[in-house]
């Protein structure tokens, strides 16, 4: 009678702490993070390129390395871009849905709930013109409370891998 032994997966670990780690990454280099992964993954494609090139494949060869310098060159300009877009569809959100308030006068049983109807898009907007004008700093805060939502997640999967 032979005894197998059963093959421990060590993924739910290495996630776990390559969650924490991305959470310690995003509060200590706060925006930084993102130009750092954009050079991260440019390095990628390129070395993705080289692969390519060497087994003959010249059109993805091309494409792959053209998207590697690409993402190293223009990569913080892209993630601020998006910044921008995000905070002008957040401003718009807030404002279209204040409009749709104030038009089909909503109203609440409570003045209290009256207040809590409005307040969600009041704080899109502000949110959106926080992020617009990067406010007190609002970018490197985002940076840091998605840090630390991230480094509570990797505890809660290390935790729950080591229970199993």
């Amino acid at each position: 009678m032979s005894k197998t032994r059963k093959k421990r997966d060590y993924t739910p670990y290495i996630n776990a702490i390559l969650t924490l780690l991305l959470g310690v990454l995003f509060i200590v280099l706060k925006e930084s993070v993102i130009k750092y992964a954009m050079t991260a993954f440019g390095i990628v494609m390129i070395v993705l390129a080289i692969l390519d090139l060497a087994d003959r494949l010249v059109v993805p060869a091309i494409i792959k390395a053209v998207i590697g310098i690409m993402a190293i060159v223009f990569g913080w300009v892209i993630a601020s871009a998006a910044l921008y877009i995000m905070a002008a569809l957040l401003i718009i959100y807030g404002l279209v849905q204040i409009y749709e308030l104030a038009r089909t006068h909503v109203k609440a049983n409570r003045a209290g709930y009256t207040i809590l109807i409005y307040a969600i898009p009041v704080a899109s907007v502000a949110a959106g013109l926080c992020l617009l004008f990067n406010l007190s700093g609002t970018v490197a805060w985002a940076f840091i409370l998605t840090g630390v939502l991230l480094i509570i997640e990797g505890v809660l999967s290390l935790a729950d891998a080591v229970s199993h």
